[in-house]
């Protein structure tokens, strides 16, 4: 199963150790605000800053929200 993770902070983080962890489990994708340096030793994921990017590809079919807050992540959820 491929899934997208919104939002990379310590909640973020946090469920993509776990994801990596479980069989057949594969982030595709991670939700973020702006690009950091620190994303280039994520090998494994796409990090993007638009949920168009989520949401287009079919092959996603899970989404976990870990943003926090009402908005944008309420909106993102209806979205996906």
């Amino acid at each position: 199963m491929k899934i997208a993770i919104l939002g990379f902070g310590t909640v973020g983080k946090g469920a993509y150790e776990i994801a990596k962890d479980a069989d057949n489990v594969e982030v595709k994708y991670a939700l973020v605000r702006q690009m950091k340096p620190e994303y280039a030793a994520y090998t494994d994921i796409t990090f993007t800053t638009t949920i168009d990017d989520i949401i287009s590809d079919a092959e996603v079919e899970l989404v976990v929200e870990s943003i926090g807050g009402i908005s944008p992540a309420k909106e993102h959820v209806i979205e996906a």
